[in-house]
């Protein structure tokens, strides 16, 4: 800072106080934008410095009848003394047929093919533009080509850029000369009219989707220097029904064909390397030969072949990867002992799939194997399986399940979730001994399923084990059973959705639970874990020791129309009826419903979908003081309800969907009634015990009650 004294033109003078600014290692912020506003490039840059672009080019997107060539910024960039936005500069081209740009990088100095513009159906490079090669072909430089058909290419073209051709769809023959050594990505992606194409000698790489989408594709010679095909580079070419492996091929990428129209394929012994999903959806792919060096056969290599019938399993195959084979049309398997990995899904979804000579080489079977090999019937080769894993045989053919087939091995000791589900023509099973621990829901949706024999060893059976099993009456259970279902706070049996289990016989009991009389509850009683829903019986009083009723307990009870709950306690979500599962109605068949004085806890849920319930009565229960969301939600059937006089609070939805529901008492201590409570009972009637002033105290929420709806006060009707 310094004092300067200005001598006035008028006369006289003034003192001045200046400042000089220190511009010493200040950072200014630059960032270059394309035309449209788009950051490119951001960078700083000290005062007074200049700048530059770093990256590729910009470009901007050219069209039928214009391209865009790029100039240089709208700035000076040789020194930089405030933060700039920087904006890309483009001269506009028209009415011309080529667009060269000369080519200022790696010591070129000749011209670049930038675009083309016109409209011949069959053009040749000129190999020379003002005196100079052309020798390069830039990104998207034919994609706006709209009726090229042809294409010759000069010697001196070396570099062709990634997607030269993209989308062109005009196009069908192109020539490309042997000094292209720079071959970009997907050259001639989604070209869906190109038939043929030569390719240079000397290419050594096949770009990633260099022929993606070429849906017209017949005919195309790969240079005997080519060692590897990458990622896609025939994806969507559905008229490639053949190929010439050139005899040094090493490497297939990732969907190299996939969806491809192969019918036949022989993998050369060079080839050591493979991608995923190689030969995914090829459709008409009916022959393979596999070589003797690949030891893996990579994820979905084959996944929806649906015409491959056969393969050949080489004895130097150890791995078949997830969903290897998944929904091909395999109608038989021989699996070699050398084989050790098999992936999840590798073989699900072969619907014509009859038989299976398992390998040795495997003892765990991998889940989801066979999932949906709807008419596989036989297994052999099984004896030293160990697991078999979730899901591994759901939706498969068999209609026996027994020591001949699954369950041959002597060693095999557990069975995962799911593993036997949904098997439609499934009307048998027994387990031997050796088979020690059932997971969940192993035999889920078994819907013919009638004969089961657990015999003495097998010690565990997980919850829900034979949900919806609709044709289950009766099975066997050994005295070695220590385990059945779960416990604690979500305990659950084992014929949750079996409409038709007349009783349920644990013998001595396990080391939880004991049945009386055909019905399942804990070791001393305190639970009622599971009612066999189709039991004869009309009427039950629960055991006078039990305080909690466990969720499903009382579903599909279709013939149970009263019940005594003696002491109980708490009733569980769900634990007389849920939602339709299968056409069955799930509902118990009480008509009515008395709770007694003991009970503290109903769960949401607790009562509802009780679809023939008439009447409830909680009169009794003073212990309740409120009545938690969707207690009682569609009770179809439910005209009346009687409330106990301690009650403060009505949660949301509580005895929404109860249609038919026209009397129900609420007491003076009420409080508030939650949203949706009453929403689609427009014929109800409320009997309120206080005033009407009194009841507008209580807090409504919004559509508490339904239209129509009549709340009778000791001094009157309020209207809903």
């Amino acid at each position: 800072s310094a004092t300067v004294t200005a001598y006035l033109a008028e006369g006289g003078t003034a003192s001045l106080a200046v400042t000089v600014k220190d511009h010493t290692g200040e950072k200014l912020s630059v960032q270059f934008v394309n035309y449209d506003g788009t950051l490119l490039y951001e960078t700083s840059v000290e005062f007074g410095q200049p700048v530059s672009f770093q990256g590729q080019e910009p470009k901007r997107t050219s069209t039928y009848e214009k391209a865009y060539v790029f100039k240089g910024w709208d700035q000076d960039l040789t020194s930089v003394k405030t933060d700039l936005v920087v904006r890309a500069v483009y001269e506009e081209l028209n009415n011309v047929d080529f667009v060269f740009v000369p080519i200022s990088a790696g010591g070129d100095s000749g011209y670049m093919l930038y675009f083309y513009l016109g409209d011949a159906e069959e053009i040749t490079i000129p190999e020379l533009y003002q005196g100079k090669p052309v020798t390069r072909v830039d990104t998207g430089a034919f994609a706006y080509a709209k009726n090229l058909k042809k294409i010759t290419f000069p010697n001196t073209i070396s570099q062709l850029g990634d997607q030269a051709f993209y989308d062109n769809e005009t196009i069908e023959e192109v020539y490309i000369p042997d000094s292209v050594y720079d071959f970009g990505s997907g050259v001639f992606e989604g070209c869906t009219h190109l038939k043929k194409v030569r390719l240079p000698n000397g290419l050594v790489t096949l770009p990633e989707s260099t022929f993606e989408g070429c849906s017209a594709l017949t005919d195309v010679e790969l240079p005997s220097t080519v060692t590897k095909i990458g990622e896609s580079a025939f994806e969507g070419c559905t008229s490639l029904a053949s190929i010439a492996f050139p005899a040094g091929i090493a490497a297939l990428g990732d969907s190299a064909f996939q969806e491809s129209g192969l019918v036949e394929v022989t993998l050369p012994n060079s080839v050591t390397e493979m991608g995923d999903y190689v030969f995914r959806e090829c459709a008409s792919l009916a022959t393979v030969v596999w070589n003797k060096t690949l030891t893996a056969i990579p994820e979905s290599t084959f996944r929806e072949c649906t015409s491959l019938k056969e393969f050949a399993f080489p004895s130097t195959l150890t791995t078949i990867g997830d969903s290897a084979f998944y929904e091909a049309g395999l109608t038989s398997l021989q699996l070699p002992d050398t084989i050790t990995s098999i992936g999840r899904s590798a073989f699900e979804g072969n619907e014509g799939l009859t038989s299976v000579k398992w390998t040795k080489g495997i003892k765990s079977v991998p889940a989801s194997v066979f999932s949906s090999c709807t008419n596989l019937t036989s297994i052999t080769d099984f004896d030293e399986v160990t697991e078999i894993g979730r899901n591994a045989f759901e939706f498969t053919g068999f209609k026996i399940l027994d020591h001949t087939n699954v369950f041959a091995s002597p060693v095999l000791t557990s069975v995962a979730n799911y593993a036997f589900m949904s098997m439609p023509n499934l009307t048998s099973v027994t387990v031997p001994g050796n088979v020690k621990t059932f997971a969940a829901r192993v035999f889920q949706n078994n819907k013919l399923l009638s004969t089961v024999t657990f015999q003495e060893g097998v010690e565990s059976l997980g919850e829900n084990l034979f949900y919806n099993c609709a044709s289950l009456r009766t099975v066997s259970f050994p005295n070695s059973l220590r385990k059945y279902g779960s416990t604690g706070s979500s305990a659950s049996g084992l014929f949750l959705g079996s409409p038709n289990i007349e009783s349920i016989d644990l013998g001595d009991g396990t080391d939880d639970y004991i049945s009386i009389d055909g019905v399942v509850y804990s070791k001393h009683k305190a639970l009622l874990l599971e009612y066999p829903s189709g039991n004869s019986r009309t009427s039950y009083q629960v055991a006078k020791e039990t305080k909690t009723i466990a969720k499903g307990a009382f579903q599909y009870a279709k013939n149970l129309t009263a019940i005594d709950l003696e002491s109980v306690t708490k009733i569980s979500s769900r634990a007389f009826g849920d939602t339709a599962f299968g056409g069955a109605n799930p509902s118990a068949g009480l008509v009515s419903l008395t709770t007694p004085a003991s009970l503290t806890d109903l769960e949401s849920y607790s009562l509802a979908y009780m679809t023939k319930l008439q009447t409830l009565d909680l009169s009794q229960s003073k212990s309740l003081t409120q009545l938690l969301s969707s207690v009682a939600i569609n009770c179809t059937a439910l005209t009346t309800v009687k409330l106990p006089d301690t009650l403060t609070k009505i949660g949301s939805g509580a005895f929404n969907y109860d249609t038919a529901l026209t009397s129900i008492n609420l007491p003076l201590t009420l409080e508030s009634v939650g949203s949706g409570a009453f929403r689609n009972a427009n014929r109800l009637v409320v009997t309120y015990a206080g005033t009407k002033a009194q009841w507008a105290q209580v807090e409504l929420s919004s559509n508490a009650f339904a239209s129509g709806a009549v709340i009778r006060c000791t001094d009157g009707d309020v209207n809903i």
